[in-house]
């Protein structure tokens, strides 16, 4: 069922309430062995899936029509799911961080999908289209916030959070360097190496060794460097599979690649 107006009032967030105690919601579904959540077998539906953000799911819905672009759809459903697991671990706020992470690439949504693929990947080549999408993501996030009645002084961090989640190098506070932390998981999960191979034409191997270049000062959180050895060991492994698989792909003895069909000749 999607979230209501009325569901606001039930989130945890301190609403005229400074000494209320986070009760931690209930946990939305797992991430997969793999650690791909369900939503990112695929394209992501129309609307947001249920579940996936908890008590937050009335924000995702808001933000949902400034995710349909560059699959931000899917990378904030995987990037949440991380999230939940990062604060099982390390702490953290779940009313800024979650918010957070599921705000934080709207203002890819007032880019060109040009000016997108000039503004990220391995390296960007305009740095201030990327700058430009974390003010602008930080404009939306507050609307969003503002127009549900969200606790102002949450969202005051959380717009902090996400105008400089990707070019702030110093994290803010725990809740920032979480959200930071499961944007960039998302990066190695097979469906995330997929969709960066999709945009930027690369090789199996060239966008491993771009990652493997920053892997060891990337994460804040010693969970997310945990996470991401495991995850870039079964990148390595689902490589191996992809090359496999290239290299047992044999013609068939029938008729050479891409030959149409020779029409008969009439007697």
């Amino acid at each position: 069922m999607c979230a209501t107006e009325d569901d606001v009032s039930r989130l945890p967030v301190r609403f005229g309430r400074r000494d209320l105690v986070f009760q931690q919601p209930p946990r939305p579904r797992r991430v997969s062995a793999n650690h791909d959540p369900p939503a990112a077998a695929g394209r992501a539906a129309a609307v947001p899936p249920a579940g996936v953000a908890g008590p937050y799911q009335l924000i995702l819905e808001r933000a949902w029509p400034y995710l349909q672009t560059r699959s931000n759809d899917e990378h904030t459903v995987c990037s949440v799911e991380f999230a939940w697991r990062l604060l099982d671990v390390e702490g953290g706020d779940p009313g800024v961080v979650i918010p957070g992470v599921i705000l934080h690439d709207v203002g890819w949504s007032r880019l060109t999908d040009d000016e997108q693929l000039q503004a990220f990947g391995p390296p960007p080549r305009r740095l201030e289209l990327n700058i430009y999408h974390e003010q602008q993501g930080a404009e939306i996030a507050g609307e969003i916030l503002r127009a549900i009645g969200y606790d102002p002084a949450l969202t005051a961090e959380i717009v902090e959070i996400v105008g400089g989640h990707d070019n702030r190098v110093e994290a803010l506070s725990l809740n920032d360097a979480i959200v930071k932390d499961a944007d960039r998981l998302f990066r190695l999960t097979r469906r995330g190496y997929m969709i960066f191979l999709e945009f930027f034409s690369l090789d199996f191997r060239s966008y491993l060794a771009a990652m493997q270049r920053v892997a060891d000062d990337w994460y804040y959180t010693v969970t997310a460097k945990r996470l991401g050895t495991e995850m870039f060991a079964d990148l390595e492994v689902y490589i191996c599979e992809l090359e496999a698989a290239e290299r047992d792909a044999v013609p068939s003895p029938f008729r050479p690649p891409d030959a149409t069909p020779t029409p008969r000749s009439t007697p």
